[in-house]
């Protein structure tokens, strides 16, 4: 629409009354319109949706014995990902060094996250693990007691679906796309994309909890993605499309 709105200043308003109905992939781009555009328009959130083979019940469930101490992120090393902000944020929260951090992923950013690891004397907690298939990805989120990823400008970031269907402790981006389907201290967590500080309190709040609030919140992180396999939602974006 904002492109519409560049290149056709004047032409833009019946352009969009033109289209029937409008699909986002998350509520934050849905929100972003409406504040443009205002809200006289049929929309829906068409989000994707995680594969149902990554909910089967032979996962092994998240046992929280001993806190949260394993974490993972996965996703391209650039830098609006902000992978740096969580080895800051984790260093910061368990000044003992008693935590482990694998990363998975590549990108123009990785010499610097490696230099951070060695400044911050780290390399005995982090583990790159370079890019890696889909079902190993899955392993590395089994085993992870949290996913982390406060990315800047994410439209939506299927990846946080399959750690929560993991069972994971998930922190996301407040504002960004998985704001929504996260919801604070329900399922996940929400952090300001770029505050090291702020995610760093959030881990230490999650290592606050008891053990039976970390085991609800895992569970009811698993029960959201059961909600957004690819078939459903394929299932609702089909239903929302037909309606007209």
């Amino acid at each position: 629409p904002g492109i519409l709105k560049k290149t056709y200043p004047k032409e833009y308003p019946d352009l969009l009354n033109g289209i029937g109905i409008w699909g986002f992939r998350s509520k934050s781009l849905k929100e972003k319109f409406e504040m443009e555009f205002g809200t006289n328009y049929d929309t829906f959130i068409c989000s994707s949706g995680v594969p149902q083979e990554y909910l089967s019940s032979s996962h092994t469930k998240k046992r929280f014995e001993n806190k949260v101490k394993k974490f993972c992120y996965v996703g391209m090393f650039i830098p609006r990902k902000r992978v740096s902000d969580i080895i800051i944020a984790l260093h910061k929260a368990f000044p003992l060094k008693d935590f482990e951090l694998d990363i998975v992923g590549e990108g123009m950013e990785r010499r610097n996250l490696e230099m951070l690891t060695q400044k911050l004397d780290l390399q005995s907690n982090v583990i790159f693990y370079g890019k890696l298939q889909r079902d190993e990805v899955q392993i590395i989120l089994n085993k992870a007691d949290c996913f982390i990823m406060v990315s800047e400008n994410e439209a939506f970031g299927l990846v946080y679906l399959e750690a929560m269907a993991n069972g994971c402790i998930t922190i996301g981006s407040r504002g960004e796309g998985i704001d929504g389907v996260i919801q604070h201290g329900l399922n996940g967590f929400l952090c300001e994309a770029g505050n090291s500080d702020q995610l760093s309190e959030i881990i230490i709040t999650i290592n606050s909890l008891s053990r039976e609030k970390l085991t609800e919140i895992s569970q009811i992180a698993i029960e959201t993605a059961q909600e957004m396999t690819d078939s459903k939602v394929a299932d609702r974006y089909l239903k929302n499309v037909l309606r007209n």
